[in-house]
C-alpha cells in the first residue's frame, strides 16, 4: 500500500478535520470561532475514538463527540444553577425569618 493511499492516523485525521472546521470557522464571528478551537481541543482529546469509529465518516464522529461534550458542558452549567438557585432560597429562608422575627419584637414593643 503506497503511502497516498494509507490510512491517517488519528492524530492526523484529527488535524485534517480540525483545518476542515476552522475553514469553516472563518465565516463565524469571533465567539463562534472560540467555540470551533474549543471543540477542535475535544476532537484531539477524543482522536482514537474518532479514528476508530468504523460505521461512521470521521466527521460525523466528529460531531457526534462535539455534541456529547456539549450535552455534559450544558448539565455540569444545569447543576451548577441548581446549586445556586437552593443557596439563594436558604438565603431567602433566611431573611424570611429574620423579617418575621423583626415583626414579633416589633409587636412585642407596641
Amino acid at each position: 500500500m503506497d503511502e497516498c493511499n494509507s490510512p491517517l492516523s488519528p492524530t492526523a485525521l484529527v488535524y485534517k478535520l480540525r483545518g476542515e472546521l476552522m475553514e469553516l470557522a472563518e465565516y463565524l464571528d469571533e465567539s463562534q470561532q472560540r467555540i470551533v478551537k474549543m471543540f477542535c481541543d475535544v476532537l484531539f482529546n477524543n482522536r482514537t475514538a474518532i479514528s476508530d469509529s468504523t460505521t461512521l465518516l470521521p466527521l460525523e464522529a466528529a460531531l457526534y463527540v462535539i455534541q456529547i461534550e456539549e450535552h455534559r458542558n450544558m448539565n455540569h452549567e444545569i447543576s451548577e444553577l441548581h446549586t445556586r438557585m437552593d443557596e439563594q432560597m436558604h438565603l431567602i429562608q433566611e431573611l424570611t425569618s429574620t423579617i418575621e422575627e423583626l415583626k414579633k419584637r416589633l409587636n412585642d414593643k407596641t
